[in-house]
């Protein structure tokens, strides 16, 4: 919890080049909602995608639940879900 600067990187089994719309979607833990966090293809690997986490995406301990969501052509839709597990700092 607090991190930033984590890449977040994504595998989504075929090249992505010319994608438009690129997000990761997040539920974040519990009841705290979700979001949208601003993802990019990976140029040297065109069938991942990355986010780089910043302040305020991992801001509640537990588990995110991901998918990746664009457009490619004529199609658009969400990958497979992941999960990330976030942990509190030791005090």
């Amino acid at each position: 919890v607090g991190d930033t600067g984590t890449v977040i990187r994504a595998d989504v089994g075929q090249d992505v080049t010319g994608a438009t719309g690129i997000t990761i979607e997040v539920q974040k833990p519990g009841s705290a909602g979700s979001v949208s966090w601003a993802a990019s293809v990976v140029g040297a690997d065109p069938t991942k995608v990355e986010h780089v986490i910043s302040a305020g995406d991992l801001d509640v301990p537990g588990t995110y639940r991901c998918q990746v969501k664009m457009t490619l052509g004529t199609w658009t839709g969400r990958g497979e879900t992941f999960d990330i597990i976030a942990y509190d700092s030791y005090k």
